[in-house]
């Protein structure tokens, strides 16, 4: 009579949930990124438009107290 020996190894049942579930959580992974990624460039694209807008406030703002009611013509309007 032959004893029977189990040899401690993992089924396919096994290794195929490790893979679904390493699959949602590397696909949860990369949405968070790909979300976190678009917020940084929103975040980015709307500083500089305030930078651009406080730029022209600030050089319309010393351009007006320099000049004393002075317009000087240029080719497409007035300054």
């Amino acid at each position: 009579m032959t004893k029977s020996r189990k040899i401690a190894a993992f089924t396919m049942v096994d290794i195929l949930t490790g893979m679904v579930i390493s699959s949602i959580i590397i696909s949860m992974v990369f949405y968070l990124f790909t979300a976190m990624n678009k917020q940084i460039a929103d975040y980015g694209q709307m500083r500089n438009e305030i930078n651009r807008y406080l730029l022209l406030k600030t050089d319309l703002k010393r351009q007006v107290e320099g000049r004393q009611n002075t317009a000087i013509g240029i080719p497409r309007g007035i300054e």
